[in-house]
């Protein structure tokens, strides 16, 4: 749905109508894209749909340059660029070009994502790996001894449906301090991985 306002293009200057998309993820990044119809098989079915301009930037290697029956998802060399400088450029090369650009324009810096989200890396279960830590009443939190590696989840566990079951073997659970030899207790959370 075209939301009756334009942006305008922090190179060039032109007036890019702002569209609102079904198929972007809000909660990912700013929830806000520049579409690249021409290059992005998402955008480029968008664009269609909507009557919008495809605009090619990349060149097909194989010349294949005509009309675009789909995004051209490819590596190539920039084209059609209104910027000055772009048009050849292809990879890093055109990557840094325009971050360059972008940067002398005040509008964009170079920044590094990469992607990671937080990950929970534990859980109460049985199956899994044993995090090998003792929590100790004097010493606090204690690796095990390598030479007490791996810790083997243990077989006289009792499976009730709730609660960790790892925390009902006193075999497993119970356990001397390595460091002050005070009665401990093993970590009980398995790893996720």
């Amino acid at each position: 749905m075209f939301s009756g306002l334009h942006v305008i293009h922090p190179l060039t200057g032109e007036r890019v109508p702002l569209w609102f998309g079904n198929f972007v993820i809000a909660s990912y990044g700013t929830g806000a894209v520049m579409a690249v119809p021409g290059h992005d098989q998402r955008d480029f079915e968008f664009a269609t749909a909507c009557g919008l301009p495809v605009r090619r930037v990349i060149a097909d290697p194989k010349g294949n340059d005509g009309p675009m029956k789909k995004a051209f998802e490819d590596l190539g060399p920039m084209i059609n660029s209104p910027h000055p400088g772009f048009d050849g450029l292809e990879g890093d090369a055109a990557k840094q070009a325009v971050i360059a650009a972008l940067e002398n324009a005040d509008a964009g810096d170079r920044t590094l994502n990469w992607k990671i989200r937080p990950w929970l890396v534990s859980r109460q279960r049985y199956w899994g790996t044993p995090i090998p830590i003792i929590h100790c009443p004097s010493c606090g939190i204690v690796p095990v001894p390598d030479e007490d590696l791996p810790v083997v989840l243990p077989r006289d566990v009792t499976f009730t449906g709730t609660g960790n079951p790892l925390a009902t073997s006193s075999s497993f659970l119970d356990v001397a301090c390595p460091t002050c030899g005070e009665a401990s207790r093993r970590e009980t959370d398995t790893m996720d991985t």
